[in-house]
């Protein structure tokens, strides 16, 4: 009983580390792709004027918010 309890700690402890990898972990591009950038009132002008460069383009936002 003892031994599976630690191994599944052991199996849970390494799952959470690898969704912590990929949630805070570094991230990367496709090569030719430009940068990940977050949100702000300070670039968001950028993203405006990149959404709408191009009509005939497919684009897609998605907006993540904590509520």
């Amino acid at each position: 009983m003892k031994r599976s309890v630690a191994i599944v700690a052991v199996v849970l402890v390494v799952l959470a580390s690898y969704v912590a990898w990929h949630l805070w972990g570094p991230s990367k591009v496709p090569e030719g792709q430009p940068a990940l950038v977050s949100l702000s009132p300070a670039n968001f002008a950028e993203l405006q004027r990149e959404f709408n460069d191009n009509p005939n383009k497919v684009r897609i936002v998605l907006l993540l918010s904590p509520t």
